[in-house]
């Protein structure tokens, strides 16, 4: 019942990623952070922001260049991780069978695509994840924020403890869905030269050490029933789109 439009024989630009303030005031909107994916497509995709300050996402090239030297143009679909800086910390590319592998071919029917495409995709993590742990010994507070190991639909119940000098608290937190940021504080007379904080659910535990000239930033330990894997991954490459 809709007709068909004419997909653009040269596309003005790649595809990306985009992180974007929006003023809803003024009806404007910013761009602040993005990635491109060096291919062009046409629709679908994914970008979601992690715990971690990467970014996981998804695409796939309207155009297959099997032997390009940029390794994003050789797959028909592709879901990656980059950091806050651009880097790649890892990526996964499907290939299709029966295609040819060495002249380039489109692979799209009007706007949608032929072949494997992904259009969403979920990160998920061995443990739960402690950011931000710091104790702040001028005030007596420890703080930091805790999020689970994927992204839940509905809040989940969880126990914090933290133990500073000889005392130790135990207090019942919600972990808030979608990846929101949970923020867990707690006030001691003498915290001592350091504190142990540690976060479990009924599948998952995580725990941090914190030293009295512990920073803000993300927590130096972060291990417990996984290793915190995924915090930080700065996987710094010179070139890491080139075919090797």
């Amino acid at each position: 019942p809709y007709p068909a439009l004419p997909c653009p024989a040269v596309p003005v630009r790649d595809s990306r990623m985009v992180i974007m303030d929006v003023d809803e005031d003024n009806f404007e909107a910013t761009v602040t952070w993005e990635w491109q994916t060096g291919v062009h497509a046409l629709i679908f995709g994914d970008a979601d922001p992690l715990p971690t300050g990467n970014m996981v996402g998804t695409f796939w090239p309207a155009t297959v260049h099997p032997n390009s030297s940029d390794i994003r143009e050789s797959f028909e679909a592709s879901a990656v991780e980059v950091t806050h800086t651009g880097s790649t910390a890892w990526m996964l590319g499907v290939k299709g069978t029966g295609m040819s592998a060495d002249s380039a071919y489109d692979r799209y029917d009007q706007e949608a695509p032929v072949g494997w495409a992904f259009y969403s995709i979920e990160r998920f993590y061995t443990s739960l994840l402690i950011k931000g742990a710091t104790m702040d010994t001028s005030s007596g507070m420890v703080s930091f924020s805790v999020y689970n190991t994927y992204r839940q639909q509905f809040d989940l119940s969880a126990t914090a403890v933290i133990t500073c000098g000889g005392a130790t608290v135990t207090k019942p937190i919600m972990i808030a869905a979608h990846w929101q940021e949970t923020k867990v504080s707690q006030a001691f007379e003498d915290m001592g030269s350091s504190c142990e904080v540690s976060v479990s659910t009924q599948d998952h535990s995580v725990s941090a050490t914190l030293s009295s000239d512990t920073s803000s930033g993300p927590s130096p330990s972060a291990a417990g029933s996984g290793s915190g894997d995924g915090y930080g991954q700065q996987a710094e490459q010179a070139s890491p789109h080139t075919r090797r």
